[in-house]
């Protein structure tokens, strides 16, 4: 996909302005930009609150853009481990109760939608990052057992082939003693 040009930037800048003038969501902006650039409303979005980042970070990124001086967007505040678990563990108490993870999340972020967003997004985020790393676990004992089961096998080949080797060898044994007694019986 091509890069949103500069003067695409500006218009998203713009209609980002106007919106938070008119109390128009930035929601509808990043969709109707997505809609008009064959974007995503996801990518738009990023896109923007990365901009603002870059701008609040470094004045060369204001020079470029400078109404963005006025987008006001909140520094995100990254989540202690301590809270972190925490949230997890209330939200999968909900659950277990028959709740909803959405229910329980309205219900720890009391009615603020925003607040709700964002802590539904961190436990999906949370629990994905456990499900991989148990995944990641399991792959690796699955390799060790692996491991253990081909050493396994491999031993258990040896042993036959020597055991095998011993069978013909006695084989061959019984079959010249029975040649022998063969021979002795028909004289």
């Amino acid at each position: 996909m091509k890069p949103i040009t500069i003067q695409q930037t500006r218009e998203l800048i713009e209609s980002a302005q106007k919106a938070k003038e008119t109390g128009i969501g930035l929601t509808k902006v990043f969709a109707e930009f997505a809609e008009k650039t064959g974007r995503a409303k996801g990518s738009v979005r990023n896109y923007y609150y990365q901009l603002c980042k870059r701008a609040r970070d470094n004045k060369s990124v204001l020079q470029v853009y400078p109404t963005l001086a006025d987008a006001n967007v909140k520094k995100n505040q990254p989540f202690s481990t301590e809270q972190e678990r925490r949230l997890v563990d209330e939200i999968s108490e909900g659950v277990r109760l028959g709740k909803s993870v959405r229910r329980v999340v309205f219900e720890l972020a009391r009615g603020d939608h925003t607040l709700a967003l964002r802590y539904q997004n961190k436990y999906r985020n949370v629990i994905s990052k456990r499900k991989a790393a148990l995944y990641a676990d399991r792959t690796e004992e699955l390799k060790q057992l692996s491991t253990e089961i081909n050493g396994l096998v491999e031993r258990i080949g040896e042993s036959l082939r020597r055991e095998n080797f011993m069978l013909k060898r006695r084989v061959e044994q019984l079959l010249r003693e029975n040649t022998a007694l063969k021979s002795a019986l028909d004289r």
